[in-house]
């Protein structure tokens, strides 16, 4: 493959990406309206999951090749760029208002994803402080002990936001001036059609997401700037496409608590992709990696605590760039992104 035959599948595969994310977008407004459950959680959990899929795909066919520093940067790095999605989008989408006290309701998404991500990093560097190859690292099923923690970290903090919102449901329920619920005629059939749509966009950027990570390793080599740089770079973005899609379609809807549902959900479920991941690699892929993925995990934290920092900060009026708020976010997630690509 060439280098114009690698953009040209590059280009093709991520247009597709971005339509189906706009679709998904959509539907999960839509279910969360018919069943009730609430944008937070649809986005946090059931939109952030099939947003996910291309990150499966791409990573794990990454892995498979024997490119580990490849398929760490995809996961890892598309969470930094989701974070930076978020910031432009909230810049550009007038009518969002990403930084209110409302938003306060997503601290426990996004407190979560930075736990996930500060054991992600730490799994990383513990195999360089005991000094163990990656052949001989302690493992269960052929995963590190670390990316099983991750999964029962994650399992837990789901639990705990379903019970969040059930409790924010029942008093919403219980206050005197709440409207009954609306009756929905043929509920169950479009329903049934939002999901099957919702199934069908998740499908075709499951399929998609194998041409997005060869056309990806294949300019990784022609380029000549590196696994790691490309991982974290080209792949984490054109992974982070359907969030892009989706968490802008959402904005332009008005559904704020969809798209930062979207964005702190899917950095969430990106970190228990590494169970997978490292089950594909041939041996420890936290000892293959190289170190320099446990920077972007820090990157990412410290952007992700900025935005938590913007969601609990009473002031009305913010100084521009000093605190929290979007050009912040973005000026702090460019920066870490150039000092990636001066260690490539």
């Amino acid at each position: 493959m060439n280098l114009t035959e690698a953009l040209v599948m590059f280009a093709w595969s991520s247009g597709l990406v971005v339509a189906c994310g706009v679709v998904l977008a959509r539907c999960a407004d839509r279910i969360s309206d018919l069943t009730g459950l609430g944008r937070l959680l649809v986005g946090s959990i059931l939109l952030a999951g099939a947003t996910s899929l291309p990150e499966l795909t791409v990573d794990v066919a990454a892995a498979r090749q024997g490119a580990p520093d490849l398929a760490l940067g995809g996961i890892i790095g598309s969470s930094l760029f989701n974070i930076l999605i978020l910031a432009v989008l909230g810049l550009i989408v007038r009518r969002a208002n990403l930084f209110t006290r409302d938003g306060e309701v997503h601290t426990l998404t996004a407190t979560l994803s930075i736990m996930l991500t500060a054991m992600a990093g730490t799994a990383l560097i513990l195999p360089r402080l005991l000094n163990v190859g990656h052949d001989e690292y302690p493992h269960l099923l052929d995963a590190d002990y670390g990316t099983w923690a991750i999964l029962l970290l994650y399992l837990g903090g789901v639990r705990m936001s379903w019970q969040e919102q059930k409790e924010i449901a029942a008093v919403a329920a219980s206050a005197p001036e709440a409207a009954a619920p609306e009756a929905i005629p043929h509920r169950g059939r479009k329903l049934a059609l939002a999901l099957l749509a919702f199934s069908g966009c998740a499908a075709v950027i499951l399929f998609t997401g194998s041409y997005v990570a060869s056309s990806a390793d294949a300019l990784a080599e022609l380029t000549g700037l590196g696994e790691t740089f490309v991982g974290t770079t080209l792949i984490a973005l054109s992974t982070s496409l359907p969030e892009l899609a989706s968490t802008a379609a959402a904005l332009r809807m008005g559904s704020v608590d969809l798209a930062m549902g979207n964005i702190f959900g899917s950095n969430t479920f990106n970190m228990i992709l590494l169970l997978p991941v490292d089950m594909a690699y041939s041996g420890s892929i936290m000892s293959a990696a190289t170190p320099t993925h446990a920077l972007t995990c820090l990157f990412t934290i410290t952007v992700t605590a900025l935005v938590v920092m913007g969601l609990v900060y009473r002031a009305k009026k913010r100084v521009h760039l000093i605190e929290p708020d979007s050009g912040a976010v973005i000026v702090l997630t460019v920066a870490a992104l150039y000092l990636l690509y001066i260690l490539k």
